[in-house]
């Protein structure tokens, strides 16, 4: 049952963050659709709850087709950090990546520029050579979300509290590291 389901994804998260004695929790529902972002939010206001002051971060979509203002604007209130996932976009080229990504930053960023909830745009790192349906490295890696954030940033009602790249350690591990060096790089000459 539903009710049995959210007490046991509350009662677990908490637990493990009290027990462990952890600064806080990271919330990924994958994914977090519009219909059931109420959902989402009964189980965080609980979490929230137990965990009292504990950092809590929520990660979701970047589509707008699956997490929309609305539904961004419910965890308002019980979550530190709301982090996009800025991949598995399905873009096909860089251009439609780089402007899928600048077009949701400034939304979500303009979002919650008087909120306390702060947002932090999340690329990716390349832990894959082969494209497959919902990603393509050579479309969608760190140096081309940088080149979007930069580009969401020229907007100045767009805050962001910071940004990262997942599975940054692959990163390193093809074609000699050249995503890492071309990252660094490039945020180097900014």
């Amino acid at each position: 049952d539903k009710n049995e389901m959210h007490d046991n994804i509350v009662n677990i998260s908490v637990d493990y963050a009290m027990t462990h004695g952890l600064d806080g929790l990271v919330l990924d529902f994958e994914p977090m659709l519009d219909c059931y972002a109420s959902d989402y939010a009964a189980v965080v206001k609980q979490i929230r709850q137990g965990i009292g002051s504990k950092q809590l971060f929520l990660c979701g979509s970047i589509n707008r087709e699956d997490l929309s203002n609305a539904s961004i604007k419910l965890f308002e209130q019980d979550v530190d950090a709301f982090i996009s996932m800025d991949y598995d976009t399905e873009c096909k080229t860089i251009s439609s990546y780089k402007s899928k990504i600048t077009s949701e930053i400034t939304r979500i960023g303009k979002l919650l520029k008087n909120s306390k909830m702060n947002y932090i745009p999340l690329g990716p790192g390349q832990y894959t050579n082969r494209p497959n349906d919902y990603h393509d490295p050579n479309v969608e890696n760190a140096v081309t979300h940088s080149q979007a954030l930069m580009d969401a940033l020229t907007d100045s009602d767009v805050k962001i509290f910071g940004s990262g790249v997942w599975h940054w350690d692959g990163t390193v591990k093809l074609k000699n590291g050249q995503e890492r060096i071309d990252f660094m790089t490039y945020w180097v000459e900014q």
